[in-house]
């Protein structure tokens, strides 16, 4: 799944340069650190048979991309 979401991100330039340029770190491993997040978030929450309402998994993914963004 990683790996998808690795690929994702790196064939959309605009999402790409924006990790880049907001994480301050212009290299593909901060993708790898990026995407490694959300398939985590999602592999938990498939192990625990989706009990968790989809809102909440995607309030915990954004909150996650708010630390990438030096939101939180």
């Amino acid at each position: 799944m990683q790996e998808l979401i690795v690929s994702i991100i790196s064939k959309n330039t605009s999402l790409r340069n924006r990790i880049f340029r907001h994480s301050g770190i212009n290299n593909p491993i901060i993708l790898q650190a990026f995407s490694a997040s959300f398939e985590r978030i999602l592999s938990i929450w498939i192990e625990h048979d989706l009990v968790e309402p989809p809102e909440k998994i995607a309030e915990a993914i954004m909150k996650i991309e708010g630390l990438f963004w030096g939101e939180m």
